[in-house]
């Protein structure tokens, strides 16, 4: 990558983003991801096993900000 500025003139955050691996972006987002599908998979089991005792489904909604989490730390990662 062509830098037009020398290190005197980047800020510390490009600095940080420069040297930050990307594996860990991607590890701690497939983690997220696999956390995720397993909330919806142990609600989908708890529902099968006895929908009276549920919850309020609270696998499903508490799952949405989870899935918001993980798309975005792919997205924001250099990939």
């Amino acid at each position: 990558m062509h830098q037009r500025h020398s290190q005197a003139y980047l800020t510390q955050e490009q600095r940080f983003n420069d040297g930050f691996p990307v594996a860990i972006v991607a590890v701690l987002a497939i983690i997220q991801m696999l956390a995720t599908f397993g909330i919806i998979a142990f609600e989908f089991g708890h529902i099968f096993i006895s929908i009276r005792l549920t919850n309020l489904f609270v696998g499903f909604w508490a799952s949405l900000p989870f899935t918001i989490l993980w798309i975005s730390m792919f997205a924001t990662g250099k990939f």
